[in-house]
């Protein structure tokens, strides 16, 4: 039982420690990104979050994969909930309160200079930018 506490924290400290503003070569690629036209009849879109990336429970309990899972929800949490809303303060303080204008301007100036890796989503999901509402949103199918 106590190592598996020390591998859980361990686990964090790693994402501490590996989760920064640091620019990542990965993201210039970032799969399933695409600039949103209108939503489709057949597809339904929530504001992207906690939660929206593949599921890892496949992976199961156990002396290896607990600190992975714990490690990839924290650095989701780390993307959702500090990261972006940092970055897009921000962007807002230096232009003059405006949210970006598009999918391409929000990867370039919120997501791509911090370094910030969205999470791979299910498959069929994508993430869209809605520059009306200035959120960055998950469009599935219905």
């Amino acid at each position: 039982m106590r190592l598996g506490r020390t591998a859980m924290w361990l686990a964090i400290l790693a994402a501490v420690v590996c989760v920064g503003c640091t620019p990542s070569e990965s993201v210039p690629g970032t799969p399933g990104v695409a600039q949103p036209p209108e939503a489709p009849q057949n597809v339904e879109r929530e504001t992207a979050g906690v939660g929206v990336g593949r599921k890892r429970e496949d992976l199961g309990p156990g002396f290896i994969t607990t600190p992975i899972n714990v490690y990839l929800g924290i650095r989701e949490r780390l993307a959702f909930e500090a990261q972006i809303p940092k970055q897009m303060q921000l962007y807002k303080a230096m232009h003059e309160g405006k949210a970006p204008a598009d999918m391409e301007e929000y990867m370039n100036e919120i997501i791509k200079p911090c370094g910030i890796e969205l999470p791979e989503l299910r498959r069929g999901h994508r993430y869209v930018y809605d520059a009306e509402a200035g959120q960055l949103m998950v469009e599935r199918p219905r």
